[in-house]
């Protein structure tokens, strides 16, 4: 019996799991600190950006790995 992997039209993933693993936690760690700086804007930098109170609240009280 042929491995799998020998099989046609079988491609393995790229990326391993480590490596996927590893830019998931980047991307929370990115989020987190954006996050708390957003923290720390005044309302007119709010403003100047577009966003109300409201939404930064609505974007602080979200998980990190909720986008």
């Amino acid at each position: 019996m042929a491995h799998i992997a020998s099989l046609p039209g079988f491609h393995l993933p790229s990326f391993s799991f480590t490596h996927r693993l590893g830019e998931t936690l980047r991307t929370w760690q990115i989020r987190s600190r954006e996050r708390q700086e957003m923290a720390l804007f005044s309302l007119f930098d709010l403003k100047d950006i577009g966003m109300t109170d409201a939404e930064r609240s609505y974007q602080l009280s979200k998980p990190i790995w909720r986008e």
